[in-house]
């Protein structure tokens, strides 16, 4: 993929549109995209009808492919998101 991003928010919006879009094929009902509460946002929310639960998506990218995405996610973001994703509820 060529870098055509003029700001990371741009970058950003591009890589949430393909997580939104590979989930939609999946089966996935899309329900929000950038809920915000307190400091803390969850990127996109999903309903997954096969097992009739809520699905919080936490969009990430990297330059290195080989990379762990996971571990960039710091524990007081997860916090954040945890906190979020219960007042979504």
């Amino acid at each position: 993929m060529e870098n055509n991003f003029t700001s990371t928010r741009e970058l950003g919006s591009y890589f949430e549109q393909r997580a939104q879009t590979y989930l939609e094929d999946n089966g996935y009902q899309f329900i929000a995209k950038n809920f915000r509460w307190k400091g803390g946002e969850i990127a996109l929310i999903f309903k997954d009808p096969a097992r009739g639960t809520i699905v919080f998506v936490e969009v990430r990218s990297s330059k290195e492919a080989s990379s762990f995405l996971r571990s960039s996610i710091s524990f007081k973001k997860r916090k954040r998101m945890i906190q979020t994703a219960h007042m979504f509820l």
